[in-house]
């Protein structure tokens, strides 16, 4: 399985959980994508008080979708959404997104670019389409 570009005029958000039940935290990785692969924006964000998995899964979706609200890319108006599962291997770059953040660097986000050490797992996922 490997990272898919939506269809022309669409974007992609996708979206991870890492959950640690030890402590009932967790964290989301977001990765928001044009039709042509390239990445928009992206985002980690740390959640206290989590109390399961499931609940950091759906925390992260919501946390993409407010990205693109704040990021202008999805609006009230649009007229189809759609949500699929995907397993890890085809969401490689919000996976890292939502393991890189920790309780004391609670927060990343980044528009129009992302840093080095995720961009080449981007690029991965791009060429691999081809």
């Amino acid at each position: 399985m490997q990272w898919q570009k939506p269809n022309e005029g669409w974007i992609k958000i996708n979206t991870d959980a890492a959950f640690d039940p030890g402590t009932c935290t967790g964290s989301a990785g977001v990765v928001i994508r044009n039709h042509d692969g390239l990445v928009q924006a992206a985002a980690a964000r740390w959640f206290d008080d989590t109390p399961d998995v499931l609940t950091a899964e759906a925390m992260a979706a919501k946390e993409g979708l407010e990205l693109a609200v704040e990021c202008g890319l999805f609006s009230r108006s649009m007229v189809c959404f759609r949500v699929d599962w995907v397993c890890r291997e085809a969401n490689s770059v919000a996976h890292r997104c939502a393991k890189m953040v920790t309780a004391t660097e609670r927060s990343q986000f980044w528009l129009d670019y992302i840093p080095e050490w995720l961009s080449g797992i981007a690029a991965s996922d791009l060429y691999s389409c081809y």
